[in-house]
């Protein structure tokens, strides 16, 4: 199965809601199990938008709270199918 661009913010959505003691190790067990899963899938990219972070650097400040629009607008930047750059 090829997964595509919606179902990683799906997923990295879904995590990046999870509670502080269990998000990392989730993040973590899914960025490996789904190498392979697209040619264009970045491990890196996935777990910063797991964890609520954009992976283009720009974090929000600390302290503002994060809604599930907000993390799936992050991971949006997980995998773009035009994106020569992440290419692997």
């Amino acid at each position: 199965m090829t997964f595509q661009h919606r179902h990683y913010v799906k997923l990295a959505a879904i995590i990046a809601d999870l509670p502080d003691t269990i998000r990392d190790q989730v993040a973590g067990h899914f960025a490996r199990e789904l190498k392979g899963t697209n040619p264009s899938y970045s491990k890196e990219r996935f777990l910063s938008a797991a964890r609520g972070t954009p992976s283009n650097g720009r974090d929000k400040p600390k302290g503002v709270a994060r809604d599930a629009t907000a993390v799936m607008a992050d991971a949006s930047l997980i995998w773009n199918p035009h994106d020569q750059d992440h290419k692997r």
